[in-house]
């Protein structure tokens, strides 16, 4: 039997279960609530913002910037890097910006003072060839005593490592200094190489002579993105290239000088940035709001705590949008010749982060020895591929499984054959070492981090100009090499 205390205590329990559920739903209104009016504040200030900064352009042009005119490659990115370090370059500034460098990296001890180092040779050499095909990007070669030591920078911007090169590089530079040598591996955001790169086992023998640098490291007013712990975290180091532009600049006096490095800092926030880098103008907004409404704070936190989860969700939703565009345009305008013809993507959450879109025909020959990075059967593929958070960094055009120096002296034949076919048919445009034919994406386009809500509503209103210029500019490529890649490569 159950007493009066027990009944009692069976009513209470009642009671509060049966308000609870009304409690939760009145605090998820309250959120509700909360929510619109954080967000019905906010916007007006960023509309104000963003209507200064385009007047503040008309008057300093503060958008402009020298590197969307330049070649922004690897090849183009390490001549500019190169020559900064030259002392004997024409920027006339001798040692400071290669000493800049050298004392922000706690790896390197013990050199001599550059200043008379500088009357002994500094030798700085672009594309150093060291054994069989293999070329370091960068070597500056510096006087220490009765010997030399060696900084040298494998610079990876965009594309992916061959098997066994930063260990043929490390063993080299082994060979040649002993211990005196650093080499960094530069990368968007302080990617590792690639197992077959660097093995993982053999990163002990290493310490104080391989380091990583990201292009693009935090800035003053953000804190750095958390990455999960793995073997390569002792071998990465703080600075940045960005940061070692801004270094530099503070450092020279020159007006023309200060602003390259400026424009060179700016470029690799945008370029390889992680998030869409408000502009002054926005963050005074933000941080006056937040400020003189502290009570809205927990619900910037709120939404800082699920942007990440959001700008994954939109990032992939709208590459499935892009493929799915894609199919229906190859079917419309290729017709019969669009038998056979694949369009699939991959979108990568994982630490190497590489995000496709290709298209390929089932029956061109695969490449012998090809590896399974992208998936596309090992054949030649018209290819779109973004790498990093985001995805950042997108460049397209006809891409093989294979990087240029391991195909077999067949393959190389039959690469150089389609190059200068694609070359003769298509619009001017780069080749690369994976790339018969490579095109880079406008900046303006190129870092999803910055366009999330436009793409957003682009994947939910089925379309709009960032659609078009993808979709568009993927299409121009296949509609013309895919006739060519025919010709070469059916079985």
């Amino acid at each position: 039997m159950i007493d009066d205390v027990s009944r009692k205590s069976l009513r209470q329990y009642a009671r509060f279960f049966g308000d609870l559920g009304t409690r939760m739903e009145d605090a998820r209104r309250a959120d509700h609530r909360r929510y619109l009016q954080f967000f019905a504040e906010l916007s007006p200030r960023l509309d104000t913002a963003k209507a200064l900064d385009e007047d503040l352009d008309r008057h300093l042009a503060l958008r402009f910037n020298v590197f969307d005119y330049l070649d922004t490659f690897e090849a183009g990115l390490s001549r500019i890097i190169a020559d900064l370090l030259n002392p004997k370059a024409r920027h006339g500034q001798r040692t400071l910006f290669l000493a800049t460098l050298l004392e922000e990296l706690p790896e390197i001890r013990d050199l001599p003072d550059l200043g008379a180092a500088a009357a002994g040779p500094i030798s700085v050499v672009r594309e150093r060839v060291i054994t069989g095909r293999r070329r370091l990007d960068i070597s500056v070669e510096i006087p220490d005593g009765d010997g030399r030591f060696c900084l040298a920078i494998e610079n990876k911007p965009y594309a992916g490592d061959q098997p066994n090169q930063v260990k043929d590089y490390l063993a080299y530079l082994e060979r040649e200094y002993s211990k005196r040598f650093l080499l960094i591996y530069l990368s968007p955001t302080g990617e590792a190489p690639d197992e077959s790169s660097l093995l993982r086992g053999d990163l002990g023998q290493w310490h104080g002579r391989f380091a990583i640098m990201p292009y693009r490291g935090a800035s003053d007013n953000e804190e750095s993105e958390e990455t999960p712990d793995d073997v390569f975290d002792d071998f990465r180091v703080e600075l940045s290239l960005a940061n070692w532009f801004a270094a530099c600049r503070r450092q020279c006096d020159p007006d023309r000088l200060r602003w390259f490095l400026r424009d060179a800092e700016a470029f690799c926030q945008r370029r390889f940035g992680g998030h869409s880098m408000p502009s002054d103008s926005e963050t005074r907004a933000l941080r006056e709001y937040l400020f003189s409404n502290p009570h809205q704070l927990a619900t910037a936190q709120a939404v800082y705590d699920v942007w990440p989860s959001i700008k994954a969700h939109v990032c992939e939703r709208f590459l499935e949008h892009l493929r799915t565009t894609i199919g229906k345009r190859v079917e419309g305008e290729l017709g019969d010749d669009s038998a056979n013809i694949r369009v699939e993507c991959a979108y990568d959450r994982g630490r190497k982060r590489y995000s496709y879109i290709w298209l390929y025909r089932l029956g061109w020959r695969p490449w012998e020895n090809h590896t399974s990075e992208p998936p596309f059967e090992g054949c030649t593929a018209i290819l779109m591929q973004g790498f990093g958070p985001g995805p950042s960094n997108w460049i397209r055009g006809v891409r093989h499984p294979l990087h240029e120096d391991n195909l077999t002296d067949s393959d190389a034949v039959r690469r150089a054959r389609l190059t200068e076919k694609l070359r003769r048919h298509l619009d001017p445009c780069e080749s690369r070492e994976w790339w018969p034919y490579l095109c880079r994406v406008s900046d303006d386009k190129a870092n999803w981090d910055a366009l999330i809500p436009e793409l957003c509503r682009e994947w939910n209103d089925g379309g709009g100009q960032i659609t078009d210029y993808y979709v568009d500019g993927l299409m121009a490529i296949a509609t013309k090499a895919i006739p060519i890649i025919d010709e070469v490569e059916l079985k």
